[in-house]
């Protein structure tokens, strides 16, 4: 990863968030190595400071676990500007980007979002600009559980942000500006600011804000017996070893080691000759995230700790990979793992983010880096029995591509082998096909379907792989009369040879089973409540008026033209200046009428009204989702839509 950092002038006006959150008494910290607790200082400094007083607020992480030592994650935020591009340009050479979009992001808040996406209460101590890129960031740390009590807002100068030229092996180069992240801050911190990092369970910390602050935490969590580690990753500069001597855990990834300490990194003995001169420069233990090898956890003194990467099933970005792991390796260590546990853990959930683009989304649950690591466990013993098993039961288990015929395939083999009642080997064989067989998902579709487009968007939006069987309307197929007995109407999702039926239903559906990937629904219950009503407004207005529109005539026809035009209005007024409905973000609302963008078209042009003239920001909000992959080839093209219209009246004899 290539970064090249930029920074505004240090001066500014500074607001403080308005929303403050209690601050809770928390439990004695854990201490890490042998560091003695140190009473903090009463002297007080009159500096801005980004502390919150108590007051009466709703739940928070904190006040849910109040006897647990939260996470800080002390550190930077920033806009991603993601843009997908075939290669890097040359030297004074313009290319084109295949897509854009912006996302929150910043190694400091992916740290902090991961944190709290593994179920452990964080803090999030930064700052940001009071404009759009600063709300995206704080609306996307609140709907995720972070703490952002310790966030201030900067009103004249902008949120960090970053260019990130994503390419199609997931390999990223990135541009940071360093905005609100490198200004501001004050030279002193206060004792009250630093309250928080004393009673926090660790700390982590990076480098796209300034070494004078790190260096304060860093000795205040020291003080009070707090594990601090620092994540090299930021401003291109040598490492203060004032810095390192009050850090329990370096991390750098292999170029940054290089970079800092003037050595070669290109083999294993290199990169631990590299770790030796940090030991000399104050730091105890050195933890190197390898890339593709894997990462490896230097303590002085001790032979390595190493850890294989966990291969993901593919690589989409892997933007945030390094974030995942420090905060998923933070996590593992305060809840009281052994270290070769935490690397584990935070191998898995840097597996899974590596497998969804950008960086705060792609961010796992606890849930999915468990499961990833029992489905591993299970992989990993049945390799260690394939290797002596007979040759015909490997080839039985790698070429059968069915899973009923494999089972049944292995059943067979089972005299042969005098296999007994029982065997492990059978037994995880079985498994692994029933989970393959499991995994499968099929759409019973319509092209044409606004509902089934709503499904298709789903599933591209969480990256999921599934079969499309299209439907003839005019002669349903014995599995979908099989699958929806009620309705006998697609879209009909089936999971595990199961049937979800409903659109908005199969759409709630795939967003909680694959939770670890971003969700398509707010966390916070009020805005999943208020989306739900909005997606249910839409179902019951926009079809079947809108089909009454080009479907009738007379009266009918223009008593449903009105009553379109005027839920259109009300759509409009909800959605405003917002970039979508779902405030900065591409979400349920959006999923639901997104759907029926096709039908504009047949609408207008049937209606005899103009969508761009009675509804600019409607359109201007359809061509914005239409630049989501996922939205683009999931829906049908607006003219053939038209024509099919068409072809419906003229069977129903209207003119």
């Amino acid at each position: 990863m290539k970064a090249v950092s930029f920074s505004p002038g240090n001066h500014c006006n500074l607001k403080l968030q308005k929303y403050p959150i209690k601050q809770p008494t928390l439990a004695n910290p854990i201490h890490f190595d042998n560091h003695q607790n140190q009473k903090p200082s009463n002297k007080k400094h009159h500096f801005p400071s980004f502390s919150i007083k108590a007051s009466k607020t709703p739940q928070t992480p904190l006040t849910k676990y109040p006897n647990t030592p939260p996470l800080v994650v002390v550190g930077s935020a920033n806009a991603d500007i993601y843009v997908e591009i075939d290669r890097l340009p040359k030297e004074g050479e313009t290319i084109s980007a295949k897509t854009g979009q912006t996302l929150a992001g910043g190694k400091g808040a992916n740290q902090a979002a991961c944190g709290a996406k593994l179920s452990y209460p964080t803090y999030f101590v930064g700052q940001v600009g009071e404009d759009a890129h600063g709300k995206l960031i704080t609306e996307a740390l609140k709907n995720g559980g972070v703490n952002l009590d310790c966030v201030r807002n900067l009103s004249d100068v902008p949120t960090g942000h970053t260019v990130v030229m994503l390419q199609p092996d997931g390999q990223n180069s990135i541009i940071i500006v360093g905005g609100a992240n490198m200004s501001c801050w004050p030279e002193k911190l206060s004792d009250e600011d630093l309250e928080v990092v004393r009673k926090a369970g660790v700390v982590l910390l990076q480098r796209e804000i300034p070494d004078l602050v790190n260096i304060q935490v860093a000795k205040a969590a020291k003080s009070a017996g707090v594990p601090v580690i620092l994540d090299a990753g930021g401003m291109d500069a040598p490492m203060p070893p004032e810095l390192l001597n009050v850090v329990d855990i370096f991390s750098p990834n292999e170029s940054e080691l290089a970079r800092l300490t003037c050595m070669s990194t290109e083999s294993f003995e290199q990169i631990g000759q590299a770790v030796v001169k940090c030991h000399k420069m104050g730091v105890k233990q050195v933890l190197v995230k390898l890339g593709a090898k894997g990462s490896a956890l230097f303590i002085e003194g001790e032979k390595p700790i190493k850890q294989t990467i966990i291969s993901a099933a593919r690589v989409l970005d892997t933007t945030g990979a390094g974030d995942t792991f420090t905060a998923a390796f933070a996590v593992a260590l305060v809840e009281g793992k052994t270290k070769e546990e935490c690397m584990r853990f935070a191998a898995a959930a840097a597996s899974l983010c590596v497998q969804v683009k950008g960086a705060i989304p792609s961010m796992p649950d606890r849930t999915s880096v468990l499961h990833l690591l029992q489905t591993v466990d299970h992989s990993d013993a049945s390799n260690d029995n394939k290797s002596e098993a007979p040759r015909s039961t490997r080839e039985a288990e790698n070429s059968t591509k069915d899973s009923f015929s494999a089972i049944n395939s292995c059943f067979r083999l089972s005299s042969s082998l005098q296999i007994e009642k029982g065997n492990k080997l059978l037994r995880k064989i079985l498994i692994l096909f029933v989970q393959q067989m499991a995994n499968e998902v099929v759409l019973l579709d319509f092209e044409m379907s606004p509902f089934a487009a709503r499904v298709r968007i789903a599933l591209e939006e969480k990256g999921i792989e599934y079969k499309s069987e299209v439907e003839d309307l005019s002669n349903k197929s014995s599995n979908l009369l099989k699958m929806n007995p009620v309705n006998q109407q697609i879209p009909v999702l089936i999971h595990n040879g199961r049937p979800i039926c409903e659109s908005m239903i199969i759409v709630q559906y795939i967003d909680e089973v694959w939770s670890h990937k971003p969700s398509l629904l707010p966390s916070d219950p009020y805005r999943r409540a208020h989306a739900r009503f909005w997606a249910d407004y839409i179902d019951k207005k926009i079809y079947p008026i809108g089909r009454n529109l080009w479907a009738s005539e007379g009266e009918v026809k223009e008593s449903s033209k009105k009553e379109l035009i005027q839920c259109f209005k009300i759509l409009e007024e909800e959605l405003g200046d917002k970039l979508y409905f779902g405030d900065e973000s591409f979400g349920y609302i959006d999923m639901a009428f997104i759907s029926f963008y096709s039908f504009f078209y047949t609408f207008e042009t049937l209606g005899n009204w103009s969508m761009v003239a009675e509804f600019p920001k409607l359109v201007e909000w359809g061509e914005r989702c239409l630049q989501k992959e996922s939205v683009s080839k999931s829906l049908s093209d607006q003219k053939e839509v038209y024509e099919a219209a068409l072809q419906i009246k003229q069977e129903l004899g209207i003119e």
